[in-house]
Order: structure tokens, then sequence, then C-alpha cells
């Protein structure tokens, strides 16, 4: 009898556990965008979301940040957070206007308040000043300098809500800045999407932008605790190796090895010139992943499945020329990048593609 009792509430709880993780969500996209003159653009974002707040029964946070969690569930006030970090200027008349808010240099951060809620350190500015502390603390910034001449309230449509802004313009973003915001992702850079996250690579492009976006969504008294990491990175993959083709290996000098628990990595790839973007998605093993490239989902060839083809004719197809490690493969380089729509020796001005440049050092012909 008292085997049975416990078998059975053995199962009851294995299945409360399985009903609380499958509440949690997570997935994560990259968007690959090639320009003129040369430019990858790409854009990660990976999204985790979980119920808040959990019961005293429901403290399983899963994969979950447990640092961000605690942090909304200490300062009750607290409705939502944007962090952002960024290396160099985005300079907007050569690359176009993005699709996502543009930072400035260094670190900023703002919040929201719900002053209609009672908190036990008083109003939205004392907590304000508690919250910067502990995000210095988890992102290994600067923020303990956000002094009274540094913030300011920002105006708000809603009386019940106050909005908190601080920015640090001298505060250098670097490598010790990645390195927690890659740990705040349910795989790390152990799987998924974050393996591409390369510190030398990403600090060493163009332009750089970390962004972190938290928020608690409530609808009908169901409330949620929304998570948003993005990162934004630029490439000149011309001025790099001199050529227009590329890969993502050759983007980030890493290889896409497995994915994060059952998220299907989504990559979209935009081109808009001649370069040309290879991934080897062939595979002979039975324990095929899986990888979504522009919405199809395909098979793909990891290090440990490579070794599984047949014969030397499958490898050379699997593995386009031999060269490089990993999911993407390089093909035979081009001298130019042209772009579809300009004429011979002209690049779009920008990713968005509004309008065409002459190349450097080349004649542009008479238009007819």
């Amino acid at each position: 009898m008292i085997t049975t009792v416990i078998a059975l509430l053995t199962v009851l709880l294995f299945q409360i556990a399985f009903c609380q993780d499958a509440r949690r969500e997570y997935s994560e996209h990259l968007t690959l965008n090639a320009f003129g003159q040369g430019y990858v653009l790409a854009d990660f974002k990976f999204t985790q979301s979980i119920p808040f707040p959990l019961g005293r029964n429901e403290r399983n946070l899963g994969t979950f940040p447990k640092q961000i969690y605690e942090v909304f569930h200490e300062y009750n006030q607290l409705k939502t957070i944007r962090l952002t970090m960024t290396r160099t200027r985005w300079r907007q008349e050569k690359w176009g206007t993005p699709e996502w808010p543009l930072a400035p240099i260094g670190v900023q951060v703002s919040a929201t308040f719900n002053q209609s809620q009672s908190s036990a350190y008083g109003g939205p500015e004392e907590t304000w000043d508690r919250l910067v502390m502990s995000l210095s603390g988890i992102f290994c910034a600067g923020l303990n300098l956000l002094d009274s001449t540094r913030t300011h309230r920002l105006p708000s449509a809603d009386p019940n809500l106050i909005s908190m802004h601080g920015m640090l313009p001298k505060e250098t973003v670097c490598t010790e800045n990645l390195t927690p915001f890659v740990k705040l992702l349910p795989c790390g850079n152990a799987a998924g999407l974050g393996t591409l996250l390369n510190p030398t690579r990403i600090f060493d492009a163009d332009y750089a932008l970390l962004t972190f976006e938290a928020e608690v969504k409530c609808e009908q008294s169901v409330c949620t605790l929304q998570i948003v990491n993005n990162v934004h990175v630029l490439f000149d993959r011309l001025q790099e190796s001199g050529s227009c083709d590329w890969t993502v290996e050759g983007l980030f000098k890493r290889s896409f090895t497995k994915t994060c628990s059952d998220a299907v990595p989504n990559i979209i790839v935009k081109k808009q010139d001649s370069g040309k973007f290879i991934a080897s998605l062939e595979s002979k093993s039975e324990n095929k992943n899986m990888l979504s490239i522009n919405g199809t989902k395909k098979p793909y060839m990891t290090n440990s499945t490579r070794r599984h083809s047949k014969s030397r004719q499958d490898r050379g197809r699997v593995q386009g020329n031999g060269s490089g490690k990993g999911l993407f493969r390089r093909e035979p380089v081009t001298n130019q990048c042209t772009v579809d729509g300009c004429r011979p020796g002209e690049d779009h001005l920008g990713f968005d593609g509004q309008k065409c440049q002459s190349r450097p050092g080349h004649k542009s012909e008479p238009s007819d």
C-alpha cells in the first residue's frame, strides 16, 4: 500500500514538473543581411519566458536565469528593463537605417516602475538605485557610477508608471560584458546559436551592440516574465578576406555543432549582392539534427555525424571544397561585390538598399 502511494506521488510530481516546464518557452533567431561593399550584418535574437510570479510550490525555474527572476521578484514595482552596451558608432550615412533602435556608445539602462504598488524600498527612485547596483553585478558593467547627475526621469503618459534612465557614454564595452550576457542563455555558448558568439570576432567587428530587455506582460491576470537578448554585429568581409563570398564560420570563427534543447535555430539569409553563401545541409547519419534556414527545416552535418559519411565522394559533396570545419563552408572567392538593382560599378548605400553609389576606383557608366 505504501509503495503504491509513493509511486502515485512520484508520477504526480513528475506530471506537475512537466507541466511547469511546458510553460517555459525559448527560441533563437539569426538574421544575416549581406549588402553592398562587402558588409554582412548579423542580428541575433534569443527569447525566453516563464510564468510570473511562480507559486510557493513552483520555484523550479528550469533554464530561465535565476538572477533575472529574483530581480523582478525582489523589486515588485519593476515592470520593464532595457540595457544596451554599444561599441563604436553606427554610420547611418554609409550603412543605412537599421530595423532596431540605435543606442549611443557606451552603456545605458532604463526601467519602468509601477508606483501604484507598494515597495519595501520606498518609491521608484529608491528602487532604481538598488536596481542599477544589481544590474552592475549581473552584467559586469559600471552601472554603480550612475549617480543623480547621470540619471533622470522620463515623461510617461500613464500616471501610474515612472520611467528612469541613466547613461555612461565613457564606459568601455568589451569581452567581460559579453560573458555574463551569454550566461543568461539556456545553453550558454555550449549549444545553439550561442556557440557563434565569439567575443574576439564580435568586438573586432565594425559595429557591435548588445541589448538586454526584460518585461512583465500580463493578460487577464495571467502574467509572464519575458527576456530578450539581442546581438547586432556588422562585418566588413571584403576588408577582412578580400572576398565577397562568406560563411557563418568565416564570420565568427566558430562552428555550429548542436541545438539547444528543443529550440530549432532559425536562420534567415538576406542577400543583396553577388557574394555566395553556402551551407552544408546533407547528413548521412540517422541522428539528424535540424536547422531552419529561411523557414525550411533541414538536417545539418555536425563534426560527429560527418564521420559517418560512407565514401570520399559523399564527403566531398557534404563538405564543399574541403576548406574549413563545421556547418558552413567557403566557396571560391570573387573580386567584387555587385548588387542587384545598381548599375555596373555601383553598390547599395546601406543594407536597406535605398540608393546606389559608385564603387571606389570605378568609373561609372552613363545611364541610358
